[in-house]
């Protein structure tokens, strides 16, 4: 497995902690719900840094469930290109019933561009998604929920890197358990966190050291 992390950070020392952490492949940035309307300056250097580090960075795109005008999510998409030249896109709030139109043309737009799509639905969805992404995040939610969900199971005939999961709420003593079912369950990138929501990527978990030491054991 490897480490991707949604850096929504408040205090930018996380993404000094983050620069120095092994196993870590992927981050999401977001700097104002979206671009914002001007590039900033500290995050096209904590970007180009991340890069350099290789480590892919992708701009968050809310799509509110394919309700969201394409325009503006077009919008989005090509400020963040443009100011950060990131290495993709990162769609949130993606309708877990597949929307063709919407979301293959931004997936095909990209692709032109040259970038890379991971999308969100917070939960596994319509299997067609797997045609136009590089990433699905097919779970997003707690380690209590985890634990007693039963996933849809047509990933299991895919590569374990198109698969990210997400926990939050989860408990240091559970960290292990967690682990573990993410790997049985075929995902190949997570993030666990002991933040809660509304908020919960502001900072690192406070046992981020030790989750970056499990996973790059596990190898």
């Amino acid at each position: 497995m490897k480490i991707a992390v949604p850096a929504y950070f408040e205090n930018k020392k996380d993404f000094e902690i983050l620069l120095l952490s092994e196993n870590v492949s992927m981050t999401v940035i977001n700097p104002c719900n979206g671009p914002g309307e001007k590039r900033n300056e500290e995050y096209n250097s904590i970007i180009k840094k991340l890069r350099d580090r290789g480590i892919e960075a992708f701009g968050y795109v809310h799509t509110s469930r394919a309700s969201r005008h394409l325009s503006e999510v077009f919008s989005d998409i090509g400020k963040y290109i443009s100011w950060y030249d990131l290495d993709g896109i990162f769609l949130d709030e993606v309708s877990p019933k597949y929307k063709w139109e919407y979301y293959y043309r931004i997936s095909k737009t990209l692709d032109e561009m040259g970038r890379k799509l991971i999308i969100n639905p917070g939960d596994v969805p319509d299997e067609d998604y797997i045609h136009i992404s590089h990433v699905i995040l097919s779970f997003e939610n707690t380690f209590d929920i985890y634990k007693k969900s039963k996933l849809r199971d047509w990933p299991n005939k895919y590569p374990s890197e198109k698969f990210w999961h997400i926990l939050h709420t989860t408990n240091e003593r559970d960290l292990n358990e967690t682990l573990s079912l993410v790997k049985q369950r075929n995902a190949g990138f997570v993030y666990v966190t002991d933040c809660q929501e509304p908020n919960a990527y502001f900072r690192l978990p406070s046992y981020w050291k030790r989750e970056v030491d499990l996973i790059s054991r596990d190898g």
